[in-house]
C-alpha cells in the first residue's frame, strides 16, 4: 500500500474492580493526504488494485547452501 492507514495500537482503561483493572486496545487510524496511492483511493471509495509478488526467497544463499553437502534423513 502506499502508505499506512493504520495506526499503532493504544490501551484504554475501561474498569477497575477491587484494585484489578481492565483494558481494551484501541487500533489507531490514519486518513491518507496522498492522492497518489492506493491508501488514498480505498479510503476515497475507490476500487483498488495492486499487483504484489511476494517471494522472500534469498536466492545467492539458496546457492551457496548447495555447496554445504548436508545430508538429510539416516
Amino acid at each position: 500500500m502506499g502508505d499506512s492507514y493504520l495506526g499503532p495500537y493504544t490501551y484504554e482503561l475501561v474498569s477497575e474492580t477491587d484494585g484489578i483493572r481492565h483494558y481494551e486496545h484501541r487500533r489507531g487510524t490514519s486518513v491518507s493526504e496522498d492522492s497518489t496511492t492506493d491508501t488514498w483511493a480505498y479510503q476515497n471509495g475507490y476500487v483498488t488494485l495492486t499487483p504484489l509478488r511476494l517471494d522472500w526467497t534469498d536466492y545467492d544463499l539458496l546457492e551457496a547452501m548447495k555447496s554445504w553437502e548436508l545430508q538429510l534423513g539416516k
